[in-house]
């Protein structure tokens, strides 16, 4: 018995699902909307977190939805039909919009907004129809702590025209994480975190995202080094001290704003006819090997004619006498050098021991040989921002860019970029190219301060 009046339950359940359904089939097919009903508070139905497959969103002992750091909220609720929506988060109302273009064009002004999902509403469903709508708040508060959204029903009844809120309080993460504004190529950035873990000190933990990086749970830092630093293609290296930032609470963010490459500026001195194509060609090798190994580099070039006897006896071709103090003294004094920026100066001719080189004691002037290899100029600005030969550097391959005398040198490793962006005496400060951190490490110092000059051999 218990059996067949649960199968008749369903039964009829399914008959009135089938009629209201018939009904509200039948009132769309007139094309005449009924009157609309006193607005009513949505209630709540569920919370979940976007991707492939929907995943509930739980709730911790403060009532807060847990909601990892993502773009948007997806939340279903129930309310009458026909029926309006008002969408406010932490009180800002948030524009209605279907189109992609808007909502790439609203996330840009720093904006939220919300739209139906698939399938709502849902008529199909017996009671109020099922409403599923994705909410994406402000960027600034996607990568916050928590924030509040409000959805009010607005009927348009006359006698009853607005609902009191459906409320519905979302925590971001229970993790800490690193939060990355600005990833203008969206590229999977490299960050290095030093902290305080339960277990300890941790130095230079690697971790990889685009915006946000869930790093699990650190603590105050206590007596650990704490500070983050970033690597992002087309974008400055930027390091962040975390002091104070990381509690031995959950829901502790380091946001780093992301900037543009750091500039070098460069005046090329061409000695030799037709050489402006091989320079500029250079110069953009220079680019690519610095950006996508992400140092955060970019250069800056104009090219001037020195195509001249003046110049030429300046400069020479003999690198056993370039770099000598008389030879930088009568260069420097000349009207062929720019102070405050790397002077290159390209001859038509070979050196007589050498490719290209720099100077040890002014790496502002780079001499470029004729049998230079188009990596050679990307080398030599390495030595200008400090750095030595890989040679024999365990863990570096012959493909790096410092590599001495290589052929097919394509990447430098995030050691070396560090190091060219925040060495005291790399010409990018000296120049005063670049604003912010320095930090004096050696190529061959390694501690909590300097990582490896192999860390993250692309």
């Amino acid at each position: 018995m218990t059996e067949l009046r649960t199968r008749d339950a369903v039964w009829r359940i399914s008959i009135a699902v089938l009629v209201g359904l018939a009904g509200v089939l039948s009132i769309l097919a007139s094309g005449t909307i009924p009157p609309a009903p006193p607005a009513q508070t949505p209630v709540l139905e569920n919370v979940f977190k976007p991707g492939p497959t929907l995943t509930n969103v739980g709730k911790d002992g403060a009532g807060e939805f847990q909601v990892l750091p993502s773009g948007s909220v997806i939340i279903w609720l129930r309310a009458p039909y026909p029926t309006g929506l008002e969408v406010d988060v932490d009180g800002v109302v948030l524009e209605q919009t279907t189109s992609a273009a808007r909502r790439q064009a609203l996330d840009a002004q720093g904006l939220g907004f919300w739209y139906h999902d698939a399938g709502s509403p849902d008529l199909t469903v017996s009671g109020d129809p099922l409403w599923k709508i994705v909410v994406a708040a402000a960027p600034d508060l996607r990568v916050g702590q928590r924030f509040v959204i409000n959805l009010t029903n607005t009927s348009g009844n006359a006698s009853s025209p607005r609902s009191t809120p459906l409320t519905v309080p979302v925590a971001i993460g229970t993790p800490d994480w690193v939060a990355l504004r600005n990833n203008a190529t969206k590229d999977n950035a490299v960050v290095l975190v030093d902290g305080r873990r339960t277990s300890g000190c941790v130095n230079d933990e690697v971790w990889r995202g685009k915006s946000i990086i869930d790093v699990g749970d650190f603590r105050s830092s206590g007596p650990c080094n704490e500070e983050v630093v970033v690597f992002s293609q087309g974008s400055a290296v930027q390091l962040f001290s975390a002091n104070t930032v990381w509690t031995d609470s959950l829901r502790d963010f380091v946001s780093v704003n992301l900037r543009p490459l750091w500039q070098a500026p460069v005046t090329v001195w061409l000695l030799g006819a037709g050489l402006q194509t091989r320079a500029q060609a250079d110069i953009n090798r220079a680019n690519v090997l610095y950006d996508t190994s992400r140092c955060g580099i970019a250069f800056n070039a104009n090219f001037q004619n020195a195509d001249n006897m003046t110049a030429r006896n300046l400069v020479g071709d003999n690198d056993y006498d370039m770099c000598r103090t008389d030879w930088i003294t009568a260069l420097t004094g000349s009207a062929f050098f720019t102070p405050g920026r790397l002077n290159v100066y390209y001859i038509d001719t070979a050196l007589f021991s050498g490719y290209a080189l720099t100077c040890a004691v002014n790496r502002n002037i780079i001499v470029v040989g004729s049998d230079a290899s188009n990596e050679g100029l990307a080398h030599e600005f390495g030595h200008s921002f400090s750095l030595g030969h890989s040679d024999g550097v365990s863990g570096i391959p012959s493909t790096n860019l410092m590599f001495g005398g290589g052929i097919a040198r394509n990447a430098l490793t995030k050691g070396q970029c560090f190091r060219a962006s925040l060495n005291p005496n790399s010409t990018l400060n000296t120049n005063q190219a670049r604003t912010g951190w320095l930090r004096d490490c050696p190529d061959g110092t390694t501690d909590s301060q300097c990582p490896a000059l192999s860390f993250d051999v692309p």
